[in-house]
């Protein structure tokens, strides 16, 4: 997987030990009720994207992954949790959504700059469907309809022309 450096890897493991890392410090700078919450890196495919893809076992990946890392963070649910970082792995690249549970608003995080949302394909359309499942299946009530839509690419100082 390329780095925000071009043509540098890292191994996706390395990212999990990371996101590990930044839940424990939150853990322990929040005082046990941690207001982020960095899960594991889902590792998308391009049949993924394909419109015949089976959504339901990929929605179940995507459950899977959310359940583990808010267990192995000793959270009952989302309720005092402000936002939840998904690091995507998709054709070699590595991006970040970010969901604001307070604004509810998505952000997308990526380094390369030049990147339209286009050449996402449908992952944010399929990211914000299964959050917004996982939300209303984990805290009970319905998803804000400005969610649905409302994926916004960050644009940084440090991100890229590659």
């Amino acid at each position: 997987m390329e780095t925000m450096i071009p043509n540098t890897c890292v191994a996706l493991n390395v990212i999990d030990i990371w996101i590990f890392i930044l839940n424990h410090e939150e853990w322990l700078k929040t005082k046990h009720k941690p207001k982020k919450v960095y899960c594991n890196v889902i590792h998308l495919k391009k049949e993924d994207f394909d419109e015949d893809a089976d959504l339901e076992a990929l929605y179940k990946i995507f459950e899977d992954n959310t359940n583990n890392t808010l267990k192995k963070c000793k959270i009952k649910n989302l309720k005092k949790v402000d936002l939840v970082f998904f690091p995507i792995s998709h054709h070699s690249h590595y991006y970040v959504y970010v969901f604001d549970l307070n604004k509810k608003v998505v952000h997308l995080l990526d380094n390369i700059k030049n990147k339209k949302l286009g050449y996402y394909c449908k992952s944010p359309k399929r990211m914000v469907d299964f959050f917004s499942r996982y939300v209303i299946g984990n805290l009970g009530c319905a998803v804000n309809a400005k969610w649905a839509g409302k994926v916004t690419k960050v644009s940084e100082k440090w991100v890229g022309n590659a």
